[in-house]
Formats: structure tokens, sequence, C-alpha cells
């Protein structure tokens, strides 16, 4: 799916109708009785989340069939949005909560650069990014240029194919590898990434679907805590079960994304924005619903080891 002159709004309507919706009516959420009703809701408005996503990023500006490379700098980011978003989806529904927490930490860094790279657009950040991936391509180059020296010019095959593939990557990029600096810029777009959470206004979220699902990523000891072990007095065994994934572990991804996904068609400008917009806020109106009727819900239990979680 393209924003190109093969597809026009009618196709865009048509597709949409394909989408199911989800729809977190007044009478719906009161009827819920237990998590596992809020929990199916939610999923349902993640996979229509996600149906939307696809859609989007196939969009390209008036007029265009291609990419070209500052384009598909962020196009290329949107894509891999689709695609995190397909995977987290999957760990939900098979109910692995520990995996799914690690796809929360990659969709939250992926939604981050797009944010930034869309609000801080320019030529010059478009140059950084692509620089700042290749490094390790320059520091590999210089690595096997080290080790054949060594050997006297003796090439081996392995390190052919190496050099080619170093090679399409900078020619692809537009840029020549030894104008890659191997230490530099130590942080493409001169921020790290807390920073630029800080420029898209995502700094107070960074804890809670960054830094809190670092220790999923990492495997640190309150994830082995959590999740790998039982506890019983101050002795510890192994713990094989998979951690359910619950409401509140996917309601707020699935709102950054659906701004995310606003902000990318307006910055995209397709003549189809307007009808994938208005999808967009339906469902982020339901996915908030749910989310306020799930929390009004985990208040009123009596149990606080539920209740806090």
């Amino acid at each position: 799916m393209n924003g190109s002159k093969e597809t026009g709004l009618t196709d865009i309507d048509e597709i949409l109708k394909t989408i199911s919706h989800a729809e977190a009516t007044p009478e719906k959420l009161t009827s819920i009785t237990d998590e596992g009703g809020f929990m199916h809701l939610s999923v349902e408005l993640m996979k229509e989340t996600a149906s939307i996503v696809a859609l989007a990023a196939g969009v390209l500006p008036p007029g265009s069939e291609k990419w070209n490379r500052d384009q598909a700098v962020v196009g290329g980011n949107f894509v891999r949005l689709a695609k995190l978003l397909s995977a987290h989806l999957d760990q939900v529904c098979q109910k692995r909560q520990e995996t799914a927490f690690i796809f929360s930490r990659l969709l939250f860094e992926n939604l981050v650069n797009i944010k930034f790279l869309i609000r801080n657009a320019s030529p010059d950040l478009f140059d950084s990014y692509v620089r700042y991936a290749l490094r390790h391509e320059r520091k590999l180059r210089d690595v096997i240029h080290t080790n054949i020296t060594a050997r006297e010019g003796e090439k081996w095959h392995i390190e052919n194919r190496m050099l080619s593939s170093i090679e399409r990557y900078a020619t692809r990029s537009g840029v020549k590898i030894d104008d890659i600096t191997p230490n530099k810029p130590k942080d493409w777009g001169g921020k790290n990434f807390y920073e630029k959470t800080k420029d898209v206004g995502l700094e107070s979220t960074y804890i809670a679907l960054y830094g809190g699902s670092s220790r999923s990523i990492h495997g640190t000891w309150t994830d082995i805590l959590d999740h790998h072990l039982e506890f019983s007095e101050d002795d510890f065994s192994p713990n094989f079960e998979w951690g359910r994934p619950r409401p509140q572990q996917i309601l707020p991804i699935a709102q950054l994304i659906l701004e995310t996904t606003r902000e990318f068609l307006l910055y995209v400008g397709s003549a189809p924005e307007a009808l994938i917009i208005h999808r967009i806020d339906s469902i982020f109106a339901n996915v908030k619903a749910i989310d306020s009727a799930h929390e009004s819900w985990l208040s009123s239990l009596s149990d606080p080891e539920v209740n806090q979680q």
C-alpha cells in the first residue's frame, strides 16, 4: 500500500472497512467483571492499532512511488515499528509477559526515534543518523584491513564478502566509508537517548517504558526475581511459568503508537491521511476509555497485591 497515483481515497476507505473496529462502549466496559475481560478488549484494540500502523507504514508522499534517502530514514523506522508491534502482539497473545516487556522497550525506543526525527527533520539530522550507524562498518573495515596487512596481503574469502557488504551499506547510504569517523558522532542528532525523550516530551515515561523494561532486556536481579524464581521464606527454586500480560502493560504503549502514527501521517502529508487519522482518533478514545475503566476496577479491589501491580 502506498500513497502513489495507484492508491486513491476510495482504496484507503475500503481497506479501513476491512479492519475490525473494537469499541470500548460504556455498556461494554461496565459489563466486565474480571481482568480477563479488560485484557481481551485491550488486545482487540492493539490488533486494530497494529493494522492501522501497517497501513500507515505504506503511505508515501503525494506523487511519490519511492523514498529518497532522507525520507527512508523516517519511513524505514516506521516500517520497523509495524514489525515490532506485530512481534509484541504475538508475545502478548501467547501470554508471555517476560518477552512482551522486551518488545515494549524496543517499541518505546523506536517511537522516540521517529518522533525526534520528525520534529527535528533536516538534512543534517538525517545525515547524522546514517553516519552514526555506519561507525560500526568503518571500525569493522579497519579491523579487516589490519588483519590482511598482518598476513602480508592475504585476503580471505569471508573478508572479501564482508568488505563488499560494507561498501554496499556506504553506497546505498550516499556516503563514502572513508569519510566516516569511527567514534563520531557520539550520539546521532547530538543528543543521547534520554535527551531525545525530553526533546519529544516523553521523559516522564522514560523510567516506566524504557528503564523498567530494561530489566527484561538485560536480565537484572529484579527481572530474575520477578519472573524466573519462586521464593519461599529464604530459599529459591526455578520458575518456568510465563507471566501473564496485563492491560496496564500494553495500553500506554498503544497510546504512544497511535500518537506517533498520527505524527507520521501529518509529516508525510499524503492524501489519505485524514481518513486514517479519523480512525486513529477513534481507537485512541477507546484505548483511553478502557485504560480509565481498568484503573477504576483495580482501585475497587480489596487484594492489595493485585491492586498495586
